[in-house]
């Protein structure tokens, strides 16, 4: 049995949030290419708008980090939104070689339990630091692998590895 015990605050979300902008950094950066060239092109061509030129150029400058601010800022309304979200909610993770169980508590107000096989996870990502339990798609647990509290991580990378196969992964960066 492997276990973990950690708190469900904002830290997860900004731990996901950065993993997922890792990901997808490549099309803002597209996009802010995108954007100057065209710009540029408005500026030397034979009839040159200066002001759309000088424009597109400045959308293309600001694009990226517009972008990623606005992505910080959505999270952090959605994280004032969800009660739940507190460093007074615990959870504690089990893993088996068979199934594994999230449990959640926030208090006498607040308890769920869930305990599933391997198969219901959609994917594994471990980084260097942190395990992304993706139960769906778009739904995700991010564990932080210093919570363990039993057992190893090299136990469950084996479980990882034989109850999931191609759908652990493993990032180094």
């Amino acid at each position: 049995m492997i276990k973990f015990e950690t708190k469900f605050n904002s830290d997860a979300t900004k731990q996901l949030n950065s993993f997922t902008m890792k990901k997808i950094w490549w099309l803002y950066l597209l996009f802010t290419l995108l954007f100057v060239l065209l710009g540029t092109l408005n500026l030397i061509g034979d009839e040159p708008d200066l002001i759309f030129g000088i424009v597109m150029i400045a959308v293309g400058v600001a694009f990226t980090p517009a972008c990623i601010g606005l992505t910080f800022l959505m999270q952090k309304k959605l994280n004032k939104t969800m009660s739940i979200l507190s460093e007074d909610t615990v959870e504690t993770y089990v893993f088996d070689e068979e199934k594994f169980s999230i449990k959640q508590e926030k208090g006498e107000d607040y308890k769920a339990i869930t305990v599933a096989k391997y198969s219901y996870f959609n994917k594994v990502i471990s980084t260097p630091t942190h395990y992304m339990l993706y139960l769906s798609a778009s739904q995700c647990h991010v564990l932080p692998k210093s919570s363990l509290v039993e057992g190893s991580l090299e136990d469950l990378n084996r479980i990882f590895n034989a109850n999931l196969h191609e759908k652990f992964l493993s990032k180094n960066k």
